[in-house]
């Protein structure tokens, strides 16, 4: 399950000693709204750590400690450009240019530098999610955190006395005599021409982090350097930063920060208005915000400016379909086949249109034609299944069920489908555990809660039920059903005064039910109540 919460409420060092001594596995997101840090963990130990818009270190640590040449790492980022999914340190170890022990100590470096950045930050929120997918490592190393955090604290400690200009600043000389400098100080000042800001010389000058903030602490400190504050960016100078504003964008929209995410998207129009995937990503967060017209017009315009991709028209058709304009997500996805034949995911979302405008001969040939095109998705074999269903097939959407759930374990959505089968094929302790499993995976899935309320009513269970049912309310789930369905319980104990009590909530919902209105009448009649 995910953990979420405020650096207000926990530290970093007591989440991620929380996360330690839980032994657990995936990534921790870390962000104070402006950037994102990703710490990983396997088995409660440290695999890697970094950010968003800082580029790998790995490489500067290397060279600053005369480990690598330039031309290794060249050669090491070379082979990364066409492999992005490899992690540079990963390639340097592969290539042999560093060994295990030394590939080691440079990631318990740059980890320690990521931790240093973070603990400087007074507000932010934190998000882990598990799973060994989520984890990035280079060879074996694992790291215990235990180490690096008082490693952390006593350079923020250090660091806490020394005066320090903001990263944006620039940095220029003054009038000094550089064999005044020490050797430290004397490569720091070189860098310094006037145009790099604090974080790009630290950065340039490939020195440990804590050294480097040292170094130019010191030169400030002394007066042979100012930190002043940067003029207007320039147009050429903004176009760097278009990737990191959209990398920064998507991090925080799988954090599901859709302000923050927006507001980069939003920093890219304003340096280049014609940018088109920043208006598919906006659409993306205006749908996400409830905003679907919206969001729909923005893909329209993307698409009308010339930005022709198969995913404008995949997600144009996904956000019709949702709003319920099912002839018109035909319509794109149709469009879009015509031009890209073999995207399978085009090919998904038709046949889902498809499926509920009841077209399941054509929907399933669509469906099918994706498993042909693309490897497992979580919503083709749920929709296949689904289909054999409505055909009357229970094994065969049974067999659909089990194959995408062996695909997707972590798909609630399979396993609340899959209790519904079982209970109809009547292998009852499946069905109730498949309930459980889908609720393990999303205490909050209304869906599994209901069926599990539902299947333990259905089956005589009826404290049980009871309990399901108040966890629905208390989940702010109004249903008619609901409330009728506990009526009948509490009327079944004899507690008639809690029975109308009920009865009446679940006509304040649905004031035209005849089957609430007659269980009213006869505790009216039987038992006197309301005369």
């Amino acid at each position: 399950m995910a953990i979420k919460g405020s650096l207000k409420e926990a530290s970093i060092p007591d989440v991620i000693q929380m996360l330690s001594m839980g032994r657990k596995t995936g990534v921790l997101s870390i962000t104070n709204g402006e950037e994102i840090v990703y710490i990983y963990f396997e088995d409660g130990e440290i695999t890697g750590a970094g950010s968003v818009s800082k580029a790998d270190k790995i490489g500067d640590i290397l060279i600053a400690r005369e480990k690598i040449t330039e031309e290794q790492l060249n050669e090491a980022l070379e082979i990364q450009r066409s492999k992005p999914d490899l992690l540079l340190g990963e390639i340097l170890y592969e290539k042999g240019f560093v060994d295990e022990d030394t590939l080691r100590e440079a990631l318990a470096e740059q980890i320690k530098q990521v931790l240093f950045y973070v603990f400087k930050w007074d507000e932010g929120i934190f998000n882990f999610e598990p799973g060994v997918n989520k984890v990035k490592r280079l060879a074996s190393i694992k790291i215990k955190p235990e180490d690096l955090l008082l490693d952390a604290a006593r350079i923020i400690d250090e660091l806490g006395i020394v005066p320090f200009p903001d990263m944006k600043d620039i940095l220029t000389r003054t009038h000094v005599k550089p064999e005044s400098l020490k050797d430290e100080e004397r490569r720091m000042y070189e860098i310094i021409d006037g145009n790099r800001t604090v974080e790009e010389t630290l950065e340039q000058s490939r020195m440990d982090e804590f050294v480097a903030m040292k170094t130019l602490a010191s030169l400030i400190e002394k007066g042979y350097v100012k930190a002043i504050q940067p003029p207007p960016i320039s147009k050429e100078r903004a176009f760097t930063r278009i990737s990191e504003h959209e990398n920064l964008g998507i991090a925080f929209l799988h954090m599901d920060m859709l302000d923050e995410a927006e507001r980069e998207f939003r920093r890219i129009l304003e340096i280049d208005p014609a940018n088109s995937r920043s208006r598919f990503f906006l659409a993306i967060i205006k749908f996400l915000k409830g905003e679907g017209e919206r969001a729909v017009e923005l893909l329209e315009e993307a698409i009308n400016s010339g930005f022709q991709h198969p995913n404008l028209y995949s997600n144009l058709g996904v956000f019709l379909e949702r709003m319920g304009k099912l002839d018109r997500a035909e319509e794109v996805l149709n469009e879009a086949i015509e031009h890209w034949k073999d995207f399978g995911i085009l090919y998904l979302n038709r046949g889902i249109v498809r499926f509920y405008l009841g077209n399941l001969k054509e929907a399933r040939k669509d469906l099918e034609k994706f498993l042909e095109l693309e490897v497992e998705n979580p919503m083709v074999r749920f929709y296949l299944a689904l289909i054999e269903r409505m055909e009357g097939n229970i094994h065969n959407a049974l067999n659909h069920m089990l194959e995408g759930l062996s695909a997707s374990p972590d798909f609630p959505e399979y396993y609340n489908n899959l209790g519904r089968l079982y209970e109809e094929t009547e292998e009852y302790e499946q069905a109730e555990s498949m309930f459980k499993k889908a609720l393990e995976l999303n205490p909050e899935y209304i869906p599994a809660r209901m069926n599990l309320a539902n299947f333990y009513y259905r089956n005589g269970y009826y404290k049980i039920a009871m309990d399901e049912y108040k966890k629905l309310s208390s989940l702010g789930v109004e249903n008619w059903e609901i409330y009728f369905k506990m009526g009948n319980i509490v009327l079944k104990r004899g507690d008639v005064k809690e029975a109308m009590r009920y009865y009446t909530m679940a006509l304040e919902l649905d004031p035209e039910n005849e089957v609430v209105k007659r269980n009213i009448e006869i505790l009216k009649k039987d038992y006197g109540m309301g005369i």
